[in-house]
C-alpha cells in the first residue's frame, strides 16, 4: 500500500390550676383544746398531662414552673370571723385577679404558641417547596443535558449499526439522514455477533460499503468519526478500516498501520491519518498512532477527532486518536502544523481506502456502531460514546 512518516407542646399545662383554698374557722366561744383541723388539698378534678405531674401550686396564685413539684405546704387557718370575711373578701379578690392573670398569660403564651407554630409551618411549607422546585429544575437540566459535559451531539451526520436483516444488501443510517450504505463485493451483513449483528469485510478488494452521494462531511473543518471493529485475522499490510474519498487517494483514513516494515506486519497500530496533498501517491501525512497493538478476536472502539479550534490562528487543527474510550498519546505522533487536511470530493467508504486513482482493499475486520459528527468531540463525549458499547 503505501508508506508513513512516523504520531456541588407546647401545651401550657396552666396545671388549670383549680386550687381551692379550704378554711375552716374555731368557734370563737369555745375554750377547748378543739382547734378546727384543715382538710387537706381537694383533688383538681382534671387529669393530668401525658407525661406531666399534676400536683397543685402553693397558695400564691402563680403557675408552678414547668417541671417542678409544686404542693401545697401547708392551708390557711383563720381565727376571726371578720378576720375571715376579710380574709375571703381579700382571697377572692387575690383569687379573681390571679385568675384574670393566668387567663391573660395564657392567652398571651397560646398566642405565642399559635404564631411558633404558623411560623414553623410556613418556613417548613416553603422549604419544601423550595427543595420541590430545586428538584425539578435538576431533572429539567439532566433532561436536556445542560451542564454535562459528556452529553453528545444532539444529531449525527450519519450512524451505521448494520443491524439490518443478514443477508442485506444494504445499512440504514440511523441518524434519519438517510445515508444509506450500499454494500459492495463480499462484504455482508452477519448474524449473531458480540453486539448483535455486523458488517463483515473479508480484506479482499472491492469489498467495502459505500455512502455515495458525494463528500459525507467537509473533513477541512472539525469532525469525529468512530466505529467498533474486531479483527479476525491481519492482511499483514496498511489496511484501511474508514477513509473519506479525495479526487486521486483518500484524504482521511482510520486504518491499521504495521510497526515497523521488518516485520511483515505482524504487529499493529490503530492510527488516523490525512494527507498533506490530494495526490495519486501521497508521500506526507499528519498521523496520529495508538499505543496499544490491537489483537484478533477483541472488540475495539476506535475514535478519530480533527479539531480545527484547538489551535487558534495555526493550521491545521489538532488529529486526536481514542482507543476504548482512552486518548492515545504516542510519541511517535506527528506535530500538526502547516496544513489543513485536504478536502473529500467523494464517498464515505467502510472497509476500504483509495490510493493511486483506485480502490484499496481494505483490514479483514467486523463493523458496528460507525459513527460522523461534523464537530470535535470532547474527551468526556468520545468516553460517553464508548459507554454505548457496540454503538
Amino acid at each position: 500500500m503505501h508508506t508513513r512518516l512516523g504520531r456541588g407542646v407546647l401545651g401550657v399545662f396552666c396545671v388549670g390550676v383549680l386550687f381551692t383554698a379550704a378554711c375552716s374557722s374555731s368557734n370563737s366561744n369555745d375554750t377547748s383544746s378543739d382547734s378546727g383541723t384543715e382538710d387537706s388539698a381537694p383533688s383538681t378534678g382534671e387529669d393530668s398531662g401525658p407525661g406531666f405531674d399534676a400536683t397543685l401550686p402553693s397558695d400564691s396564685g402563680e403557675d408552678a414552673a414547668p417541671g417542678h413539684d409544686a404542693s401545697v405546704d401547708s392551708p390557711v387557718a383563720v381565727t376571726d370571723s371578720s378576720t375571715e370575711d376579710a380574709s375571703d373578701a381579700s382571697h377572692g379578690d387575690s383569687s379573681t385577679e390571679d385568675a384574670g392573670s393566668d387567663a391573660a398569660s395564657d392567652a398571651s403564651k397560646d398566642a405565642a404558641s399559635d404564631a411558633e407554630s404558623d411560623a414553623a409551618k410556613d418556613a417548613e411549607t416553603d422549604a419544601t417547596s423550595d427543595a420541590a422546585t430545586d428538584a425539578s429544575a435538576a431533572d429539567a437540566g439532566a433532561d436536556s443535558g445542560e451542564g454535562d459535559a459528556g452529553a453528545l451531539p444532539t444529531s449525527a451526520v450519519g450512524i451505521w449499526e448494520f443491524q439490518d436483516v443478514a443477508g442485506s444488501t444494504t445499512a440504514v443510517d440511523s441518524s434519519g439522514n438517510g445515508h444509506t450504505a450500499t454494500l459492495k463485493g463480499t462484504a455482508a451483513i452477519v448474524a449473531g455477533g458480540t453486539y448483535g449483528n455486523y458488517l463483515h469485510i473479508d480484506g479482499t478488494v472491492g469489498a467495502f460499503a459505500d455512502v455515495t452521494g458525494g463528500p459525507l462531511f467537509d473533513n477541512s473543518k472539525s469532525f469525529t468519526v468512530s466505529a467498533w471493529v474486531s479483527f479476525p485475522s491481519f492482511n499483514y499490510n496498511y489496511d484501511e478500516l474508514i477513509s473519506a474519498d479525495g479526487a486521486n487517494a483518500s484524504v482521511f483514513e482510520l486504518q491499521l498501520a504495521p510497526l515497523t516494515a521488518a516485520d511483515g506486519g505482524t504487529s499493529y497500530n490503530v492510527e488516523a491519518a490525512f494527507p498533506t496533498q490530494d495526490v495519486p501517491t501521497p508521500g506526507v501525512f499528519y498521523y496520529a498512532f495508538s499505543t496499544a497493538q490491537p489483537s484478533v478476536a477483541t472488540w475495539y472502539h476506535v475514535v478519530g477527532v480533527y479539531d480545527l479550534t484547538s489551535n487558534p490562528g495555526t493550521t491545521p487543527g489538532k488529529l486526536s486518536l481514542y482507543l476504548d474510550g482512552v486518548l492515545q498519546s504516542n510519541p511517535g505522533d506527528s506535530t500538526a502544523t502547516g496544513a489543513n487536511p485536504v478536502a473529500a470530493v467523494g464517498d464515505f467508504i467502510i472497509g476500504a481506502g483509495k490510493y493511486n486513482d483506485a480502490r484499496t482493499n481494505g483490514a479483514v475486520a467486523n463493523y458496528v456502531g460507525v459513527r460522523v459528527y461534523d464537530q470535535a468531540l470532547s474527551a468526556a463525549q468520545v468516553a460517553t460514546l464508548y459507554g454505548l458499547a457496540g454503538r
